[in-house]
């Protein structure tokens, strides 16, 4: 009797678990080495300056959100700042309203808003907090006399400050010389974030510190937007609550933009696709396929842009909406879930939209033309091809010696770009 090929489950699990997990834990643990050695000294001393700017000790959990490039050797931080909202007077609760309260700018009924998607207003009262120096003065606002507004640009310029100087500090105490030394620290503010370099072991590390406000709770009438089914429980919407963050990106051409905070679902995404398989009455493969179509991604870019991780986990969390029955993601099942999958989202890249999971409204593709994302679609299908083909051999799911053989179909099966 001949032998059976080995199905794609099979391979897939065996790419996923002889190469990608491994892999993934290997990075995981020199993006704590980093962490461990530079940031969070870096960290403690901007509290030292402003305890303001405190800061939970980060770990790689908080790790490649995606808000810039993120791979190995650059990824990202959300560094999120409780006590930015810190009362002045013990009688008053944190979750008094005067402390800070959050007005997205499609739900204000401020004249002078003008509504953007996904954007919106802290507004204070500075007798209650400590936020003086970082919140519009009445001569700058137009608002109605409730308070002042937290602006983004002072929070992110004054974090800059303080991780400056604590670099400065820690240089002058000669602890970069410390083994493993670090040879060279750099500091710039990109967009929201305020970026660290390091050269460090021969490899030159870049680390975005994004500082961010949690002010647990939800724009209103944003819950009722969000898709519920018998995956997306009330039970698991709520969970997100403590994962909602205010970023400092201002929406670029508007005049008011210095006083916006951007919503960030980020954090929730990536909370919500890592539990896909919790709560599920039996074994599920939800992750694995998720976590497939990463790697296929991450290790084969150029194929894929403008597609990166949020895309498809977007598209992912689509997937397990519209097929919220565990039945649909046995484990047996892993190779039609990542092929479903992969299909889901050639499809939107030929349709051009992909819906914000959280913000429906919001297509995630706006920015690219039409015309331009059918031949990567068109690509990723000969790739896809190629996967369920060749699963054994392909040089996607892990056999460096396919690469020839991918590169003939891909001169034949595939547009030239």
């Amino acid at each position: 009797m001949a032998n059976q090929k080995p199905s794609l489950t099979e391979n897939l699990n065996s790419f996923l678990d002889g190469h990608v997990y491994p892999e993934k834990k290997i990075i995981h643990s020199n993006q704590q080495g980093l962490i461990d050695r530079a940031i969070c000294p870096i960290l403690h001393l901007v509290c030292e300056q402003d305890d303001r700017f405190q800061t939970d000790v980060p770990t790689t959990s908080d790790c490649r959100f995606g808000v810039t490039a993120s791979d190995e050797h650059r990824f990202d931080i959300l560094v999120p700042l409780p006590n930015l909202l810190t009362v002045k007077r013990s009688d008053i609760p944190v979750d008094d309203g005067r402390c800070v309260t959050f007005t997205d700018s499609c739900q204000s009924d401020n004249p002078y808003v003008t509504p953007l998607q996904g954007f919106g207003y802290l507004t204070t009262d500075t007798d209650v907090t400590f936020l003086q120096d970082l919140s519009c003065t009445n001569r700058q606002q137009k608002d109605d006399g409730q308070g002042s507004l937290l602006l983004p640009g002072k929070v992110l310029r004054r974090f800059h400050r303080l991780v400056q100087e604590a670099v400065s500090t820690l240089e002058k105490k000669c602890f970069w010389e410390r083994e493993p030394t670090v040879y060279e620290v750099k500091v710039n503010r990109e967009g929201p974030a305020v970026t660290l370099t390091f050269l460090l072991n021969g490899n030159t590390f870049i680390v975005s510190l994004i500082p961010a406000v949690n002010i647990q709770q939800w724009p209103e009438g944003m819950v009722q937007r969000w898709p519920q089914c018998a995956w997306m429980t009330m039970d698991r919407l709520v969970s997100l609550k403590s994962h909602f963050y205010l970023f400092a990106i201002g929406p670029k051409g508007r005049e008011d933009s210095r006083k916006m905070w951007c919503s960030c679902f980020y954090p929730g995404e990536i909370l919500l696709a890592s539990q896909a398989d919790i709560g599920s009455s039996t074994q599920t493969c939800r992750r694995h396929a998720l976590n497939a179509l990463l790697a296929v991604c991450e290790e084969n870019r150029e194929d894929f842009s403008p597609v990166g991780a949020r895309i498809i986990r977007t598209v992912f969390l689509h997937q397990c909406v519209q097929y919220p029955q565990d039945e649909d993601w046995e484990p047996g099942k892993l190779g039609r879930a990542f092929v479903d999958l992969f299909l889901a989202l050639i499809q939107a890249l030929l349709k051009g939209t992909i819906a914000h999971f959280f913000l429906p409204e919001t297509n995630l593709l706006a920015a690219h033309d039409k015309r331009d994302l059918k031949p990567v679609a068109d690509h990723l299908k000969a790739i896809l091809n190629d996967i369920v083909q060749h699963p054994e051999k392909t040089y996607f799911l892990g056999d460096r010696n396919g690469r020839k053989q991918y590169t003939r179909l891909k001169t034949t099966c595939a547009p030239k770009f």
